[in-house]
């Protein structure tokens, strides 16, 4: 399995008093209702909207029926954590063009992550009939099969791309997710039990946030960096984190009304 570890780093929000200012409040298309669509096929799959699970955790009653417990600007931040991690996968809208760019210089374009999953793909394509005859030939030798593919790999005309858009992407991911890593530490037990019941009720059993749940507290980047190997290992990560949080606001909806109220559906003056 893969690493799941950043779902965490984005939960501890609950406590958090941040600043966060009417004018950075999300537009109406960052609403409870909107989602990444199409970036994950295990959402695809399933007939589970995984950004649409109920939380039955007693925390989620508190925290949505408490004043005080849960700053409004605290969802704010999830709510833009969201927009970010969209941002990253599919590109950031241009306001004037109506069309997507993405995040990553490499060169003289930008790529989104999806971008990059597709030339990551591409390039296994390209090289799978040299794959598989290298497989025949070093049946027994899987050493010997490793460092044949590898130099086939590294000598293969988007690995420059790829290479540049790997820590390009692993940069923002943690920079992203940094901020909250010491609140999910500081609340491991009440993130371990909402990962369990959202990894529970969206049957899926090799979910990656599980992993990173119960990660060692000040190992989870330390982890990241070892397990994460490619773009497709990337966009499942954000693509649960980015449900993980959806859910979580679906769980708390008194919340999310007052934030709406007092930041996106103010009226015109």
């Amino acid at each position: 399995m893969k690493i799941k570890k950043v779902l965490i780093v984005a939960t501890p929000l609950f406590l958090i008093s941040s600043v966060f200012s009417a004018d950075a409040a999300p537009e109406n298309s960052l609403s409870l209702d909107d989602s990444v669509e199409n970036i994950s096929q295990k959402k695809a799959e399933s007939k589970i909207k995984l950004d649409k699970i109920k939380f039955t955790h007693p925390i989620i009653k508190v925290i949505n029926e408490t004043a005080g417990l849960l700053q409004l600007e605290t969802v704010g931040k999830i709510f833009k954590l969201r927009a970010h991690i969209q941002d990253i996968i599919i590109g950031k809208m241009d306001p004037k063009t109506k069309k997507r760019e993405g995040l990553f210089q490499i060169g003289d374009k930008k790529f989104s992550l999806q971008d990059l999953v597709k030339l990551e793909k591409d390039r296994l394509i390209d090289l799978q009939p040299k794959r598989s005859s290298l497989m025949d030939l070093y049946e027994d030798d899987k050493d010997l099969f490793d460092a044949e593919w590898n130099k086939l790999v590294d000598g293969h005309d988007l690995t420059p791309i790829l290479n540049a858009g790997l820590k390009e992407v692993m940069d923002e991911f943690i920079k992203t997710n940094q901020m909250f890593i010491s609140y999910v530490q500081a609340m491991k037990d009440i993130v371990k039990e909402l990962v369990d019941e959202y990894v529970k009720e969206g049957q899926l059993e090799n979910s990656y946030l599980k992993i990173f749940a119960y990660e060692k507290n000040g190992k989870e980047v330390d982890r990241l960096k070892k397990e994460v190997k490619s773009f497709e290992d990337f966009n499942n990560i954000l693509t649960e984190i980015n449900m993980f949080l959806g859910s979580f606001l679906y769980s708390i909806p008194d919340k999310v009304k007052l934030f709406m109220d007092k930041y996106v559906n103010k009226p015109a003056k």
